[in-house]
């Protein structure tokens, strides 16, 4: 049996300081990617559907930085 030794970066798609915090208190050391979608311009839905706007957000941020690397 070979071991291979593969060498994986957190990254984390967000300007929050308080996420970033917690990665770190939680002994992380993530690289910062802030991603470039302003989600003040967004119009989000009616609050009945807060779940699915913040599950699309997220994609939407990640996405962004994911093809940003």
């Amino acid at each position: 049996m070979t071991s291979r030794t593969q060498s994986l970066e957190l990254v984390l798609a967000s300007s929050s300081p308080r996420r970033l915090q917690l990665l770190t208190e939680a002994g992380y050391t993530p690289r910062v990617v802030r991603p470039t979608i302003d989600d003040g311009e967004l119009d989000p839905p009616d609050a009945s559907r807060a779940h699915e706007w913040v599950g699309a957000l997220a994609h939407l941020k990640s996405r962004c930085v994911f093809e940003s690397l």
